[in-house]
């Protein structure tokens, strides 16, 4: 195992940056030697009263300077170019003090004080003291960077790696932050040195997948460096080898490519392939996040795939029962009852329960392609099912159907079955080769009893647009 170097200098283990970590910085668009370990400024778009203002704003703690700080940040989103970086993150940082004003108002009703962004860790241990140019200072337990929400961590005996440098993190040793957000880890030395952006305020502002499978671009195009941290990359012989992500088809350094594998949604939408393959570390945080979201609409992106995937039909099928079978349930009083939910249709997530259109998670069509999703589909249906067939309030929603013939001709036939078979109550969540369901007033009726009739019209249309005219007609 390796050692950690216990003789390493006070600023390499953690020293506190010269300057305090701000919400937004640049995307690391200069061309930089990663060997030179350059730190890059927070704001070089920004005039240095600008940069200073950025930093302290997300330390107010008090609702008027909060405000002020709101319209300055206004009047510096006009003033940029349109569509530019700086106007992304200079719009980002709005946000952040807008939440934060509402934090302020929120503390000031309740007769609280709220604490800056950087609070100083107040903690007891040595590890929190850290000495900078001959002057001691407290580390900050909270910073903001790229959109990442840093947090200070307790130490801890595990070793962990570093997702800036790939050093090891001795947790007993080193400080070390972690993002609420992404999880992304890093040493406090490596914070300002930080280039890629929080995954979530990635998937916040894009939260859909790329359909173009692994749409590469070459590293020319890239001048030979990383995509994310503008590494110089050797293509042959060299430490830093690039690394294709199957995901974006751009090319990584070692230390933003680790060989991770995952699932990539174009090709399971083209191809139906659920073969790992390997991606850079932030597309995949980017897919990691993005597993349980439903945003793969099938009908648009590859209507075909439904010819060959058999089990999508019955899904499509069955997610249309779900929407028929909750509009019974949610005028149940004993359906919404907690102890009665379990089992029935509210068991499954709200994609499936509240959008009609038919749109997946990549972690839906993984359990589709494991056979473990009609399962649960066709379990939380027939339960509802059965609930609504029994239940005294359900069951008077149903319906009779009314082109059965009549009783007296059954007697006289001596059809006990039809007789039987008139009396069922039927549902519109059915199966539709057994019922027919009006697309107008929503009767339903036998299948056969529908096929079987003369006239083309609902019996029931028919008397509610009777009625209607009834209704209409003057009164003398």
């Amino acid at each position: 195992m390796e050692k950690p170097d216990v003789n390493c200098e006070p600023g390499e283990c953690g020293a506190v940056a010269t300057r305090t970590a701000s919400p937004v910085s640049s995307v690391s668009g200069a061309l930089s030697d990663d060997s030179s370990e350059k730190t890059l400024p927070s704001y070089p778009f920004l005039g240095s009263a600008e940069d200073t203002f950025i930093q302290s704003g997300l330390n107010l703690i008090t609702v008027s300077e909060l405000k002020q700080a709101v319209e300055k940040c206004k009047e510096m989103v006009l003033e940029t170019k349109e569509y530019s970086d700086e106007r992304k993150w200079l719009v980002r940082y709005l946000i952040e003090l807008r939440l934060r004003l509402e934090d302020a108002r929120e503390a000031e009703a309740e007769h609280k004080i709220l604490e800056p962004i950087g609070t100083p860790d107040l903690s007891p241990t040595n590890d929190s003291v850290v000495p900078h140019d001959g002057v001691v200072k407290k580390t900050r337990d909270k910073r903001i960077i790229l959109g990442h929400h840093f947090v200070l961590q307790a130490p801890t005996r595990n070793i962990l790696k570093c997702d800036r440098c790939c050093g090891n993190i001795w947790g007993v040793l080193h400080l070390w932050y972690t993002c609420s957000d992404c999880q992304y880890k890093c040493h406090m030395k490596c914070l300002e040195k930080i280039k890629r952006q929080c995954t979530l305020v990635r998937v916040s502002e894009t939260p859909f997948y790329s359909n173009n499978i692994c749409p590469e671009v070459g590293l020319a195009a890239q001048e030979y460096r990383c995509y994310e941290c503008k590494t110089l990359i050797c293509q042959k012989g060299g430490w830093c080898e690039p690394r294709r992500c199957d995901y974006d088809g751009r090319y990584y350094c070692s230390n933003c490519h680790w060989d991770y594998a995952s699932i990539i949604p174009a090709r399971v939408v083209h191809n139906w392939d659920f073969v790992e393959r390997k991606v850079c570390c932030d597309c995949f945080n980017f897919l990691r996040l993005m597993l349980d979201r439903p945003v793969i609409n099938l009908d648009v992106l590859n209507p075909q795939l439904f010819q060959f995937v058999l089990d999508l039909v019955a899904i499509k099928k069955l997610r249309s029962q779900i929407l028929l079978v909750k509009q019974y349930l949610i005028r149940c009083p004993s359906g919404l009852k907690e102890k009665n939910r379990k089992g029935l249709v509210w068991s499954l997530s709200s994609q499936l329960t509240e959008n009609p259109s038919v749109l997946f998670s990549l972690q839906d069509l993984i359990n589709i392609h494991n056979n473990t999703f009609i399962p649960v589909l066709q379990e939380a249906v027939d339960i509802s099912a059965n609930h609504i067939r029994n239940c005294l309030v359900c069951k008077q929603k149903g319906y009779y159907c009314e082109l059965c013939p009549p009783r007296k001709k059954h007697e006289e036939e001596g059809a006990e079955h039809q007789k039987q078979r008139r009396d069922v109550i039927l549902f519109a969540f059915d199966d539709d080769k057994l019922v027919f369901v009006c697309s107008k007033c929503s009767a339903v009726f036998h299948r056969e009893c529908w096929m079987r009739k003369t006239s083309g019209a609902c019996p029931r249309c028919d008397r509610l647009q009777e009625r209607q005219s009834l209704l209409q007609e003057p009164i003398d």
